[in-house]
């Protein structure tokens, strides 16, 4: 009996949650799939840190995400929105106003108040104005049942100026200065952005630069390792001594910290031209050459791939000679000319001497252009004072209508016309004391101009000094590379025939990869020097593209 109460019982709570079983059922499958969505659907990947970029990548990066990018941009509003106020400011406008008053007396009750309503409009711009005004009045007030409206006197007004001292206009001449000052913060949003390309282009020439100097580190750190492990087994046969064995070592681990020295250096260029661009610092940014394009002059032939010469050609891969020590063909192979270098480059022009880089600096510098401006600033300024002194010739018109009661409207028109010449007499030397403190200016004016074209031409000569020196430096290091290469060559044949010991060896195979590192950072310098002569110059390689 029990068993059957029990039994009936679960049967009615089975029946109870009957209308709620599909309800579960669902739920239960919807989570089963999501879990197993779970397990089996991929994870998305972290956003990935490397970006390959080139140069003319770079500088539009840049412009369009760049931090600098901001506040040039904003420069660039606010130049051509002060252009604008000042268009306004010769331009008619229209203004509207409406008034209404009420008039009484506190002492005298018999005296009815009096209430009024007037309007107006007017127009000013430029040379001249325009206003039309009138309302009505109620004598005794809107309250009195008897009394009259009236309607104001209605007049419509305007003045002009004739003649102002200034051809075209004082308002005009002032829009023309407007003009001028916004090209003149125009050239100064363009110098901007010509020094944040510079700056880009130099932080990625430095980066493509270590990124090369690590391919030789790497390299050189293959061929230490090699060395070590050889003269291990050699010491272990007896053909090696214990001052051998512990060179080889120290050439290893001095190996291993150029490279980690190295990896730090791209680390630093990559986060200096990462905060550049606007892109997180922890981006690693590879560079990327572009062939004939913009970022592929002297870096164009070492940023080839690891395993090809600067023409192209496949490079021997590392050989080792019976005595366990890199063979000669596993050196990189290098160009023997700097002309060799720039042999697939975008055309840059670089001048080569002083006379044609200062032709260069004054069609292309912002100083110049910015000085051209500045003149014709000047004569107006100076066309302005001479103005302050000139007779000023205005006319002026005006139409009314006489006041009268609204229910009898007259409708007399009255007129009248004017002339007013205005002359300057005694302005207490104020037009004199202007003039002469404008020539003063203007003197001072041009003394820091010829200043600034000393320093341009300073430091264009320093460039062109800075960029021959880079490139003596290239050649010299190029020449001592092959020297490196040649005495290996030596030193590996008398160690094979045992007139020399391996430690003289292990000492010229580090002298090549000096040689080689010394190379490839005088390559980078000569595309700085190159940058340096051509941002002295005015010429941008973001104009360029």
């Amino acid at each position: 009996m029990a068993t059957w109460r029990g039994g009936s019982v679960i049967s009615r709570m089975m029946m109870m949650m009957k209308p709620y079983r599909t309800v579960f059922f669902a739920a239960g499958l919807l989570i089963f799939a999501a879990a197993l969505h779970a397990q089996t659907a991929p994870r998305a990947a972290g956003p990935d840190t490397a970006v390959e970029l080139s140069l003319p990548q770079a500088l539009v990066q840049a412009r369009e995400a760049g931090p600098a990018s901001l506040r040039i941009d904003a420069e660039r509003t606010i130049a051509a929105e002060q252009f604008r106020s000042a268009q306004a400011s010769i331009r008619y406008g229209l203004d509207a106003s409406l008034s209404a008053s009420h008039a009484g007396s506190l002492t005298d009750r018999d005296a009815r108040p009096s209430d009024s309503l007037g309007f107006s409009l007017s127009s000013s711009g430029g040379q001249g104005s325009l206003s039309l005004s009138g309302g009505l009045q109620a004598p005794t007030g809107v309250a009195d049942p008897d009394g009259q409206l009236r309607l104001s006197a209605t007049t419509l007004s305007g003045n002009y100026t004739l003649w102002d001292g200034v051809a075209g206009g004082r308002a005009r001449a002032s829009l023309e200065q407007s003009r001028l000052a916004l090209e003149a913060r125009m050239l100064t949003v363009e110098s901007m952005y010509a020094s944040l390309e510079d700056e880009v282009t130099d932080a990625w020439f430095t980066l493509e630069g270590a990124v090369r100097i690590i391919r030789v580190r790497e390299l050189s750190l293959s061929r230490r390792q090699d060395e070590s492990e050889r003269t291990g087994v050699l010491r272990s046969v007896g053909e090696a001594n214990r001052q051998e064995e512990l060179q080889s070592r120290i050439n290893l681990l001095d190996a291993e910290e150029a490279l980690r020295v190295a990896e730090r250096d791209v680390q630093i260029a990559s986060r200096r031209l990462a905060r550049l661009l606007g892109l997180p610092a922890d981006t690693r940014i590879i560079p990327v050459a572009v062939a004939g394009g913009p970022g592929t002059n002297s870096a164009s032939a070492a940023s080839a791939a690891p395993g090809t010469s600067a023409a192209g050609a496949t490079v021997p891969a590392p050989a080792t000679s019976t005595a366990g020590a890199p063979a000669t063909s596993s050196a990189p192979a290098t160009s023997t000319a700097p002309a060799a270098i720039h042999a697939a480059t975008a055309p840059i022009t670089i001048p080569e001497d002083l006379d044609a880089a200062m032709n260069l600096a004054e069609q292309n510098r912002q100083e110049f252009a910015s000085r051209r401006i500045a003149e014709a600033q000047s004569a107006f300024e100076r066309q302005g004072i001479h103005a302050s002194r000139a007779p000023q010739l205005r006319a002026s018109a005006s139409l009314s209508v006489p006041g009268s009661p609204l229910s009898e409207p007259a409708f007399d028109l009255n007129y009248s016309l004017g002339l007013t010449l205005s002359v300057p007499v005694f302005d207490r030397g104020q037009h004199e004391t202007e003039l002469r403190r404008f020539d003063e200016r203007q003197l001072l004016d041009e003394l820091a101009f010829e200043e600034t074209i000393e320093n341009i031409r300073r430091e264009i000569s320093a460039g062109l000094s800075a960029l021959a020196a880079a490139r003596h430096r290239l050649s010299t290091s190029e020449l001592e590379q092959e020297l490196a290469e040649i005495q290996y060559e030596r030193t590996l044949l008398e160690y094979e025939d045992g007139s020399i010991g391996r430690i003289d060896l292990l000492a010229q195979s580090v002298a090549v990869t000096n040689a080689q590192i010394a190379r490839e950072r005088a390559l980078t310098d000569v595309v700085l020097a190159e940058r340096a002569v051509l941002r002295a110059v005015g010429e941008q390689q973001g104009a360029q593209e």
